[in-house]
């Protein structure tokens, strides 16, 4: 039986014009992910019902509260990103084995990375990403 998955990830940040990392685990209960001090954090567990709640930092029914994470170091991931973790949650708890699933997971946070570096940046932009 699996017992837990971490893995450190470094996704750049517009706001600090620098890499920063993300910590994020997998156990049998759900999934957490916290930047690299700890202060903002989140986690999923699935419901009742089989969905994944996400709880944590600013968590709104509006904004997920990983995406708001994200957003607080100007990252502006694309939407899906909580989906395909918690499918590869999913995967995981089904037994794809843990190499397999760390490198499906650093090719995520290495698109999210590429997709920060690469935001509009004329002049026309300044302030609003």
């Amino acid at each position: 039986m699996k017992k837990e998955l971490n893995l450190s990830l470094d996704v750049y940040s517009p706001r600090w014009g620098r890499n920063d990392t993300y910590n994020l685990s997998f156990d049998r209960e759900g999934i957490s992910i916290s930047n690299q001090s700890n202060a903002f954090s989140t986690s999923a567990k699935k419901d009742e019902f089989g969905y994944f709640s996400w709880t944590g930092y600013k968590d709104t029914l509006e904004k997920n509260s990983l995406m708001t994470i994200f957003a607080n170091d100007s990252i502006y991931a694309p939407s899906i990103i909580p989906f395909a973790i918690e499918s590869a949650w999913q995967s995981w708890i089904d037994g794809t084995p843990d190499d397999v699933i760390s490198q499906a997971i650093i090719e995520l946070f290495d698109w999210i990375s590429l997709t920060a570096e690469n935001k509009p940046s004329s002049d026309y932009w300044v302030g609003i990403f």
